[in-house]
């Protein structure tokens, strides 16, 4: 419950209506209080697990919904410092990452987070309350990487209103499959991504005889903004780093092949197009540092222009992620960013831009803290501009100089539909949007039906109802995928081998997918989520499939056809239309399997219980 009596309200008014409610209040420890709330501290990930166990001890079951008031709590004043603005951040996300990590161990939820004011929602709104906004990026992805215990994201009005407890109670209790959901006067809003088009655009071109800053300037994406600044005519660039480099007497001496050495190369390329480059090592999130960089970089040349790139990127499953590790990736956007907004708050600027990250948007799995992080910095845009101020937050898909995260991980954005777009095209993107009007524009190269199929996979969300289509008949064939050498497989086979040949190739694609060592161990009743599949292989097996077959497959494929059995049945008889029959033993695999034919609402609530548990 928030300390501002929402909490108290809808309380009371669940209990009026006859259900059991623990009503709980942040403090310095774990208390269960018969007359009053129970209380836990936010920053003890053990307090919620004993506040869900306890809670299941009284009312005999776990709880059947789970409402977070707590970022209400989360405030800062405009003045306020930015350590002060971190510090609330971080308490409101704290409070859901441990919340969330209890409820997945205990078996509570669906978890619903109330916040007020947190969007920009209709014109007259106030700027956005900035530091409630990272529980929105932490939610999407606790709805990505555990789907069994989301709720959803609601927004109550700037100003409390009578009908709040009223708005709380219809979310929670009535869900429509809407799980960002905004009220304003009365109305009703749900969040939707849009195609924008170039309205609003204005083109900004950088003085020669104007400075402009890039925090993580020696980061791969500041070097090449720095390179970009260049090229257009800026006088003088300043690249902010932690550690900064060198001095430049030392620069002929570094270690080919390292860090420092590659960032110094592209400095003096930065200086080969004619700026003047100065490197300066500071933490953007150090207040008094930072203002002194910015109060001498101005008083050589106006400060015209700034790109916010610095970020503390690390991955971390939500199960076990620490409170450290999300104030890593909260730090230098929360603190940094509020450090550049008030300083150039009374000043004269061509642009601020922030970069942002698709991850805010979206959610993705590993990355919970770091779309925390981002969603402060789209909020952010949304405040200055809400005050007159220029403020872009560019939600960045995949570029393809970023290196960080691993192999892995960048497989997964592939996978998820996210494909790496050339830095002089995003670059170009960002000139054309960096002096418009809008305060958020998503930049990404996006493969709409993959990451539909991805996001949509565990539960219908309609956040990306307006973008996208049916997928294409042709698709690209994944690395190794085979193509004609199938179809002619299948033609110089006897009819009665044809199903053993298709089955050897799902069984082969699936074991491609899964890294399985040796595809001949995979049983071919044997279910595909029980070998390890998850959403985003789901995708890339179908992917596969569909090169090699030269045929568009469904989005919901595996898990309608769940095993290499099913999936061989269903692509001999309704998609290439062989005349084959299967094994006698395949034949009770598929049997099985149309014994328990679900409706798509019940395949929807199977899947999601499947893939938490799996999970």
């Amino acid at each position: 419950a928030d300390r501002g009596g929402l909490g108290g309200a809808l309380a009371r008014r669940l209990r009026e209506r006859g259900d059991r409610c623990v009503l709980v209040a942040s403090g310095p420890g774990y208390a269960e209080r018969p007359d009053g709330p129970w209380q836990v501290d936010p920053s003890s990930p053990a307090d919620f697990r004993r506040l869900i166990a306890g809670a299941r001890a009284a009312g005999g079951a776990p709880p059947t919904r789970v409402v977070n008031q707590w970022p209400l709590d989360a405030t800062a004043a405009e003045d306020a410092a930015a350590e002060d603005v971190h510090a609330a951040a971080r308490l409101a996300c704290a409070g859901l990452l441990h919340l969330a990590q209890a409820a997945a161990q205990e078996g509570a939820g669906p978890i619903w987070v109330v916040t007020r004011g947190a969007h920009a929602v209709d014109a007259g709104d106030p700027a956005p309350a900035v530091a409630q906004a990272p529980v929105w990026g932490l939610g999407r992805t606790v709805a990505v990487e555990r789907p069994e215990i989301w709720g959803g994201l609601l927004d109550l009005a700037p100003r409390a209103a009578a009908d709040d407890v009223d708005r709380v109670i219809a979310e929670v209790t009535r869900p429509d499959g809407e799980d960002q959901v905004a009220w304003r006067g009365g109305v009703r809003h749900a969040a939707r991504i849009a195609p924008r088009g170039a309205a609003g655009s204005r083109a900004v071109r950088p003085r020669p005889d104007g400075a402009y800053l890039v925090t993580g300037g020696l980061g791969r994406l500041g070097l090449k903004v720095g390179a970009w600044l260049a090229e257009n005519g800026a006088g003088r660039i300043v690249l902010t780093g932690r550690r900064g480099l060198p001095d430049r007497a030392e620069w002929p001496a570094l270690p080919p092949g390292s860090d420092a050495a590659r960032q110094a190369a592209a400095v003096q390329a930065i200086e080969a197009r004619g700026a003047t480059v100065e490197v300066a090592a500071v933490d953007v999130a150090d207040a008094e540092a930072m203002t002194r960089l910015l109060d001498r970089c101005a008083a050589a040349l106006p400060l015209r222009g700034i790109v916010h790139a610095a970020a503390d990127l690390r991955t971390d499953a939500l199960d076990e992620m620490t409170e450290s590790a999300l104030d890593a990736a909260l730090r230098p956007k929360v603190a940094g960013a509020w450090v550049l907004h008030r300083w150039s708050a009374a000043r004269e600027l061509d642009f601020l831009v922030f970069f942002s990250s698709t991850t805010a948007l979206f959610g993705s799995r590993y990355l919970a803290h770091y779309a925390a992080a981002n969603a402060f910095l789209d909020a952010l845009a949304h405040h200055r501009r809400a005050r007159g101020l220029p403020g872009l937050s560019v939600n960045w898909g995949v570029w393809e100089d970023m290196r960080e995260g691993g192999a892995e991980h960048r497989r997964e954005f592939a996978g998820g539909g996210l494909r790496p777009m050339p830095s002089a095209r995003a670059l170009r993107a960002l000139g054309q949007v960096a002096g418009g009007e809008s305060a958020q524009v998503t930049v990404a190269d996006v493969d709409w039906p993959a990451l539909k199929a991805v996001y949509e996979t565990k539960r219908r969300r309609p956040f990306l109802a307006e973008v996208g289509g049916a997928p294409a008949v042709r698709r690209a064939a994944p690395a190794g995928a085979p193509r004609a050498d199938l179809a002619a497989r299948l033609l110089a086979a006897r009819a009665d081998d044809r199903w053993d040949v298709l089955a050897e190739h799902v069984r082969g694609e699936v074991a491609r997918v899964l890294r399985w060592p040796d595809a001949r161990t995979i049983e071919l009743q044997r279910g595909l989520f029980d070998l390890g599949l998850d959403s985003l292989m789901s995708v890339e097996l179908k992917t596969r499939l569909e090169a090699s077959l030269d045929r568009a497959l469904p989005s919901t494929l595996t898990f309608n056809y769940p095993s290499v059995a099913a999936l061989t049945d269903y692509l001999a008889r309704e998609v290439l239309a062989l005349a084959v029959e299967a094994p006698a033993a395949a034949q009770a695999a598929v049997a099985a399997r149309d014994e328990d034919d679900l409706s798509e609402d019940e395949l929807a609530s199977r899947l999601a219980e499947t893939l938490g548990e799996l999970r």
